[in-house]
């Protein structure tokens, strides 16, 4: 591709609108658009700017969206253009849409794959705990301390911290990620007159 269509195509965001733009009517009616000369049609003759981009920054003149289809939802579009008027043939055709299936079958299997390692490192985690749990009988110090380390693994996080709240009064039992003298600050008790601590304790619901 043209690489000032392509840096046309990087800083500006596209809204497939079905009336403006040939891409937005792949989107909309879930199909493939196939048009023979660009500079002919009424979205380049209005003026509309992508089309305008792809014809003048591109050169595009035949062209092809085929939408990746995943049950009705529409996951992307497969784009082919030519830089002259020559019309795709149906065997072409149909070979790019057998590519845009195949390109929705490789988006769900990295999807599910990604469920599959998400589980894995949750059930992993869980069974650590558990380790830490089992040899540590009375001691609830090094169970916290794993929890926080799990969570924060888990969550790709930094920093946080994991209390308990004791008649009125919160007892950070775990940091991760802050200043010795703010670890310090937040090992001292205090009470629960935050409004968002309050709210978290009281309702019962993550914040």
């Amino acid at each position: 591709m043209p690489e000032a269509l392509t840096g046309y195509l990087t800083a500006t965001p596209i809204r497939p609108d079905p009336e403006r733009s040939f891409l937005g009517k792949a989107v909309h009616e879930r199909r493939t658009i196939h048009v023979a000369d660009l500079s002919t049609e009424e979205p380049y003759l209005s003026r509309v700017p992508l089309a305008v981009a792809s014809a003048e920054l591109g050169g595009v003149r035949t062209f092809l969206h085929v939408p990746l289809l995943k049950d009705d939802v529409v996951l992307g579009v497969l784009t082919a253009f030519r830089q002259e008027v020559r019309p795709f043939s149906d065997k072409q055709i149909a070979l790019l849409e057998n590519f845009a299936a195949q390109a929705v079958i490789a988006m769900e299997n990295a999807r599910l794959l990604t469920e599959l390692r998400e589980a894995l490192g949750q059930q992993t985690a869980t069974a650590e705990v558990l380790q830490v749990i089992n040899a540590s009988p009375g001691n609830l110090a090094p169970v916290f301390e794993m929890i926080l380390e799990k969570a924060h693994s888990l969550c790709n996080v930094a920093v946080g911290s994991l209390s308990v709240y004791v008649d009125g009064v919160v007892h950070t039992a775990a940091t991760r990620g802050f200043s010795d003298e703010y670890h310090e600050l937040l090992r001292r008790p205090y009470p629960a007159i935050g409004a968002h601590l309050a709210r978290k304790i009281c309702g019962r619901h993550a914040l």
